[in-house]
């Protein structure tokens, strides 16, 4: 009788420890468009009239936009005369060079022009790309330094 009594009052306890309590929640994230390059630090250039000198760095890009971006370069501020630049950028997987040679962005005359020199690039997340800077000197340019300061955006 006694063990009856104990088993009925711990049935209860039994049943109250059985019950569960589940709860939800939702978590909600908003992924932002990301759409960026950027160009390691090159090392100078050093040329004289009629000669030409390359320098090779790094560039980096990223961008999750469902539409097709490209890598477009143009030259800030007022370029001297007599030197002409060609950029020349290693396409991330699944995008284009617009050509295969290097494509002249600033004119001996000092006439810069934007040029888009990478298109096609889906969504990529690429580092340690190749960037190489080549120039022409001419007899018209300045003695000196002449510091060219250049632009590189990824665009629609």
């Amino acid at each position: 009788m006694v063990v009856l009594l104990g088993l009925a009052l711990l049935a209860p306890l039994g049943a109250a420890q059985a019950q569960r309590v589940e709860d939800t929640h939702t978590v909600t994230a908003e992924v932002a468009l990301v759409s960026a390059v950027s160009v390691t630090a090159l090392p100078p250039l050093v040329t004289g009239p009629e000669s030409g000198g390359a320098v090779t760095g790094t560039y980096s890009v990223v961008t999750n936009r469902p539409a097709a971006q490209s890598i477009v370069v143009s030259v800030e501020g007022t370029p001297p005369e007599g030197l002409a630049l060609y950029v020349d950028l290693e396409s991330p997987t699944g995008a284009q060079k617009t050509r295969e040679a290097s494509l002249q962005v600033l004119t001996p005359d000092g006439t810069a022009t934007p040029r888009t020199v990478v298109t096609g690039i889906g969504q990529v997340s690429a580092t340690d790309l190749t960037v190489s800077v080549r120039t022409e000197v001419g007899v018209a340019a300045a003695p000196g330094d002449a510091a060219v300061r250049l632009s590189f955006e990824l665009v629609e």
